[in-house]
């Protein structure tokens, strides 16, 4: 925020009005142990608090100009599922606080139609709603306010991505018959006239009226249901005019008439809140900027009275209750509300499309490219950091779910490495789980767990002679075994290349037993301390204090020795463990029982 802050100085007022967007990716769950910062990547993490259940969902937030194009993403969280309600509402007013400080100024937030997001954004209109009348005041639903200062409340509009609230549309005619009136004359909707326009015009063999249409715009088995582009080139001007022709001449159904009138509402309704030009494109008369006095306003009253009428309609005749009619209604107001809001503070000229999710999107579209398709969140993080220092610099990722861009960051290498970072303050832990009991094991087991432990030991001693003992006779005696003949040792005979020249460390049997035991209490209580920062250092700790390592003395090593195979056994506990937690979840493993 202190980077964000030095470049919102460079920006004229009229500039510095920006929305937030947020949204959800959806994670693979994975465990990763990261040593730069002694943490284990991958529980839920709200910033404030911390637990052990695994994240398998990333919010993020990204804020983006309005009349400057700009977009920046600054930060994100970890959850289970979605985010829920309470949560969402204190991250978001943590946000807007956090960005309003910088000097930008939000007067939007952006979201899809997800319940939890829909339920924050009730909770917020609601709490105005309380605060207005213990004031006396008049409210309009059309906002909500939060204060950002004592005493200093800011009004922000919240909007529902427009291209995600034709998708639902969309979505929800392909099962259901949509009723509306115009005129006072009810009218009703039907995707299978879609269907019969679309077989009729594939009869003809050598050309097409409608080119563009395919077996995955119209067919509902192979509709993809979350791509935009198919359903917004269903409702447009060209597909309603045919069909408006079409079914005047009654080569299919008369009343496909309404359903072209539909088409051509959502076509003009689409076209005034995406627009992304200054002037008339291809006779797209709604497809200009919004000013104080455009055609936008009038369409946007008359829209607002035919969508009160609309009602989703089962195969049974039973009106069903689509939430997607009434975000409709209350983005539409919200457009209203805010360029009347941006006109007052000096904004002639407004691009709806500015307006939308499509930057946060692309985000998770160049996420995906950069690491996998699914991530966990530890390749997020890396993959987030990637194109925050690439500045995001691809205008588009393939395959994503929005329209090419072209907005710059507001971050630079300069001033992100020049600017001192404040230390986040420590996170609120869960409570640790009851430390696990490991149960009797079956002889067979119980010997081969002595072997490995056995075998561990001799990796740990050669680990720390290579690093740190460098073959010092007086330590290697005192946790080197010179009889090599034990059954203790058998693993490690059957491990040797050579047999005849031994090159693994055999433990002696007071270390090989004092390691046993130390891994014995690392698995035990790893799971219950798991999501607590510093948490090699919390196990070394632990380690220290629990079990006497006094018997490794040296007059050279002395100061140095017992941390170094506390802290060789942690970081190879750390990772094991991590990488068996991961194919558990991936199914590559099940948990065995004796």
């Amino acid at each position: 925020m202190d980077v964000l802050r030095e470049n919102v100085k460079k920006l004229k007022p009229t500039e510095r009005y920006c929305s937030i967007l947020f949204d959800e990716m959806c994670l693979s769950s994975g465990l990763n142990y990261k040593s730069s910062s002694d943490i284990i990547d991958g529980f839920i993490d709200t910033g404030v608090y911390r637990s052990q259940m695994f994240g398998d969902h990333v919010l993020v937030f990204m804020i983006r100009g309005i009349k400057k194009k700009f977009k920046q993403p600054i930060c994100y969280t970890f959850c289970q599922g979605a985010t829920k309600q309470d949560e969402l509402v204190r991250q978001l007013k943590e946000v807007i606080c956090e960005v309003h400080k910088t000097g930008l100024r939000v007067v939007a937030t952006i979201s899809d139609q997800g319940r939890a997001n829909e339920g924050a954004i009730n909770i917020m209109r609601n709490d105005t709603r309380k605060h207005y009348i213990s004031n006396n005041l008049e409210y309009r639903n059309d906002y909500y306010e939060v204060e950002v200062a004592k005493g200093e409340y800011l009004q922000i509009v919240h909007l529902f991505d427009v291209p995600h609230l034709m998708k639902c549309i969309r979505n929800n005619l392909i099962t259901k018959d949509l009723t509306f009136s115009t005129n006072g004359i009810k009218k009703t909707a039907k995707w299978e006239h879609l269907i019969q326009l679309y077989q009729a015009d594939s009869f003809i063999p050598d050309c097409k009226m409608l080119p563009r249409l395919t077996d995955a715009h119209v067919i509902p088995e192979k509709i993809p249901k979350m791509k935009v582009r198919n359903a917004c080139q269903v409702f447009s001007q060209r597909v309603s005019a045919i069909m408006n022709f079409l079914a005047s001449k009654s080569i299919i159904d008369p009343g496909a008439a309404d359903t072209a009138e539909i088409f051509l509402f959502f076509d003009k309704l689409f076209d005034s809140l995406n627009v992304s030009f200054d002037k008339v494109v291809d006779g797209k008369i709604f497809r200009t900027s919004v000013k104080k006095n455009s055609i936008h306003h009038q369409l946007w009253m008359d829209s607002l009275k035919v969508l009160s009428t609309m009602k989703f309609v089962n195969k049974n005749g039973k009106a069903v209750s689509i939430p997607t009619i009434k975000n409709w209604e209350m983005t539409i107001k919200g457009f209203q509300t805010l360029s009347k809001a941006l006109h007052i503070k000096g904004i002639q000229s407004l691009l709806p499309r500015v307006l939308n999710q499509d930057s946060l999107e692309n985000l998770f579209g160049g996420i995906r490219s950069v690491g996998c398709s699914n991530p966990t969140c530890s390749i997020f993080m890396s993959s987030y950091k990637t194109l925050l220092l690439n500045n995001l610099v691809s205008s588009h990722s393939p395959g994503a779910n929005c329209e090419d861009f072209t907005e710059g960051c507001l971050l630079t290498y300069k001033n992100l490495f020049s600017i001192r970072q404040e230390t986040p303050e420590m996170p609120l832990l869960s409570c640790d789980l009851p430390e696990q009991v490991i149960p009797n094991q079956l002889d067979t087991t119980q010997y081969l767990r002595d072997l490995t432990h056995t075998f561990i030991s001799g990796y740990i001693i050669k680990k720390i002679n290579k690093n740190l003992l460098k073959n010092c006779k007086t330590c290697l005696k005192l946790i080197c075994s010179n009889n090599t003949s034990s059954e203790n040792y058998e693993l490690l005979q059957a491990r040797e290349y050579q047999p005849s020249r031994p090159s693994l460390k055999y433990p002696a049997p007071s270390f090989g037993l004092l390691v046993s035991k130390i891994i014995v209490n690392i698995t035990q209580c790893l799971p219950s301390v798991c999501h607590h920062p510093k948490i090699k250092s919390i196990l070394i700790d632990k380690i220290l204090s629990n079990f006497n390592l006094s018997i490794l003395h040296c007059p050279k090593h002395d100061d140095s020795i017992q941390y170094k195979i506390a802290e060789c056994i942690v970081n190879l506990f750390l990772h094991f463990w991590c990488t068996e937690i991961n194919r558990i979840l991936s199914g590559k493993r099940k948990i065995k029982h004796n």
